[in-house]
């Protein structure tokens, strides 16, 4: 929110948002999670530096079959993986969260075996950086199914890359 923008340590910022206007092309990333107040105050914002930006929505890539999934994280902001899959037809039984970085334990993955029968699901669906540690659970393996997050400039009619080509000289 630019009525809220601080830079650190109070804020995220890295430098004030008076030097927007050296700013070749600016990224509003996750526009599609975001209200649409949100994304329209940093527009206008945009519009009074006359700044170059583009939104960009943060999708997720998951095999097209999966509708109902327990899903599991143990990822920075968990709302945001599940928020996400939803808003793309998946239906999450039940989000089995632990915290940033956690280390699965067999246990874990017995729970999550219960869940999924508990659910009547076949399917777990978790990150990339989860799958990494929950493939040291053999009876998970044919469960697991990975959401790859990645951003979509698809609305930005090649803006994007043509604006990083410049800059790059290529």
């Amino acid at each position: 929110n630019p009525d809220q923008f601080h830079v650190l340590p109070f804020g995220r910022g890295r430098e004030p948002l008076s030097n927007i206007e050296r700013a070749d092309i600016i990224v509003l990333n996750r526009a599609n999670l975001a209200p649409k107040n949100y994304v329209a105050r940093w527009e206008d914002l945009f519009h009074r530096y006359d700044a170059q930006y583009l939104n960009c929505n943060t999708v997720l890539r998951f095999p097209v079959h999966i509708k109902k999934v327990l899903m599991v994280s143990a990822i920075g902001r968990p709302q945001s993986f599940q928020a996400l899959a939803e808003a793309q037809g998946v239906t999450v039984v039940e989000h089995m969260i632990f915290r940033d970085h956690y280390a699965y334990q067999a246990s874990d993955a017995a729970k999550m075996l219960a869940k999924m029968r508990e659910h009547d699901v076949d399917t777990i669906l978790t990150t990339e950086k989860d799958d990494v540690k929950l493939k040291n659970f053999p009876n998970l393996s044919s469960a697991l199914q990975v959401a790859t997050l990645q951003m979509d400039f698809a609305g930005a009619d090649g803006k994007f890359y043509d604006k990083l080509k410049s800059a790059l000289h290529i």
